[in-house]
């Protein structure tokens, strides 16, 4: 009975120094991601791409995405699976930079630049078509400001189910010619 109590007390205590010592490895944030549920995603590229032209405005996507996705020259494309940021611009007509401004979201009083949709996905899957899995329901002022040669993007939302999710982005924005069906 004695020896069964000190084995008992033996094994307890091996556990205890077992999970007492050992670290937790800390996640480590990236310089530019989608924290979206708690969770950190990392951007690495940007891209600018024309969608249309009307009343004297233009369209434009701002595509954000994680390390994963590439551009296909070929195609026009972009290809494969990571998380991805979906901005639309309006901006004033013939622009070819995204000025640096606080793009307030449309709405029937907006004036000058603004953006008229935000979709953020952590796994998006980009092929001839792209579906964006969140949709921002908050429709607050997304900051874009010049840093350096590129873009910093701020923005803090909340999607169609009330969770909330953050973007910063501090890199370049290159224009391509996209053909993406949204």
């Amino acid at each position: 009975m004695k020896n069964k109590f000190l084995i008992t007390i033996f094994v307890l205590t091996i556990s205890l120094l077992t999970f007492s010592c050992t670290e937790d490895p800390i996640a480590e944030i990236p310089s530019n991601y989608l924290k979206y549920n708690g969770k950190y995603y990392e951007l690495t590229k940007g891209y600018l791409t024309d969608i249309y032209e009307k009343d004297f405005l233009s369209g434009y996507y701002v595509i954000l995405t994680g390390p994963t996705i590439q551009y296909d020259t070929d195609i026009r494309c972009l290809t494969g699976c990571d998380a991805s940021v979906l901005i639309t611009l309006l901006l004033p007509y013939n622009s070819t930079t995204i000025p640096t401004t606080n793009f307030a979201f449309y709405n029937s009083k907006a004036q000058g630049s603004f953006y008229y949709y935000l979709g953020i996905d952590p796994y998006c899957v980009y092929n001839d078509h792209v579906d964006m899995s969140f949709d921002d329901q908050k429709n607050d002022t997304i900051t874009i400001t010049r840093s350096g040669f590129g873009y910093e993007i701020l923005y803090k939302g909340i999607d169609q189910y009330s969770i909330p999710f953050e973007i910063k982005y501090n890199g370049s924005i290159n224009y391509k010619i996209i053909y993406l069906e949204y």
